[in-house]
């Protein structure tokens, strides 16, 4: 019987969960009273749990106060612990952090550069940064993995011919007063159309979309804003200050197989045999871990 979404999920988290835990005990062999802030944490419980057995005093922060609250609730949490807050300004002083955690956070951003350097910002000298954006999981998902890509670029430069095809006056982007103003082209307004058939982008506004990510304002929250490759990510961390400990990747098993219990705990135990080089090729997720100089 094929997981359920809840199932699924929890598999994702505790599979880059284990691995990132393994390199930090590598990494810093005693832990008790460090400090670990856990940035844009969301309502997961897993981290915490790994976070207490190690003795780190971890405080988990989120924009979100609903995610706080149900912390707050039903996780017994101490305000202490709780921290309203954006991962692009950091709401904590410079170099007071032992460890910052930003798990599936950064793909979620109009700026990931900006995060990075906050929490480089905040981490003492020596201080360990641990990210795990998705990888191989947004190849999975073509359509989505192609736009991003060629917005990503589209801001960097010249428009991608694709986004020509779609669009007019992309040229001229600066200059518009509003994404209203964005038109379509023929092609565009087909190819649109036939991509709202599909539940994820059925409420999907293409011109809001190209328009506001250009200038960097769309809403952060839910939906992926970036796909880059391993080297891209290891390169925006290394160019916020940090030097680079170790990149691998986590959780193997690919779709659809992945729904399935049996084939995740195969590839489980494939993966403790397997070096960093495969698995930076076969994993849904990449993992970066970097010591701040």
């Amino acid at each position: 019987m094929p997981l359920s979404d809840y199932e699924y999920n929890i598999w994702c988290v505790k599979s880059r969960l284990g691995k990132e835990m393994q390199m930090l005990d590598a990494e810093i062999t005693d832990t008790n009273s460090k400090t670990v802030l856990d940035a844009g944490s969301g309502a997961s419980t897993h981290y915490f749990q790994e976070y207490a057995v190690r003795g780190l005093r971890a405080t988990r922060m989120d924009i979100d106060i609903d995610n706080l609250n149900y912390a707050r609730q039903n996780l017994n949490f101490d305000d202490a612990y709780l921290l309203a807050g954006d991962v692009n300004n950091i709401p904590i002083a410079e170099e007071s952090l032992d460890m910052i955690f930003l798990c599936e956070v950064l793909e979620h951003l109009n700026t990931p550069e900006q995060a990075l350097k906050e929490a480089h910002r905040v981490l003492r000298k020596g201080g360990y940064i641990f990210v795990d954006v998705p990888w191989l999981h947004e190849i999975y998902r073509p359509l989505s993995a192609i736009l991003l890509r060629k917005l990503f670029a589209f801001k960097s430069g010249k428009p991608p011919l694709l986004l020509k095809v779609l669009f007019k006056n992309l040229n001229e982007i600066d200059k518009l007063n509003g994404y209203d103003m964005l038109k379509r082209r023929w092609m565009g307004s087909i190819l649109i159309n036939i991509a709202r058939l599909f539940p994820t982008f059925r409420s999907f506004k293409a011109e809001y979309f190209v328009y506001n990510y250009y200038h960097g304002t769309l809403p952060e929250g839910n939906m992926h804003l970036q796909f880059r490759y391993p080297k891209e990510w290891v390169e925006a961390t290394k160019q916020a200050g940090f030097k680079l400990v170790r990149e691998t990747g986590a959780f193997i098993t690919p779709p659809p197989f992945n729904r399935f219990r049996l084939c995740n705990l195969l590839s489980h135990k494939l993966e403790r045999h397997v070096g960093d080089n495969v698995l930076l090729q076969l994993s849904q997720t990449l993992i970066i871990v970097a010591v701040k100089n």
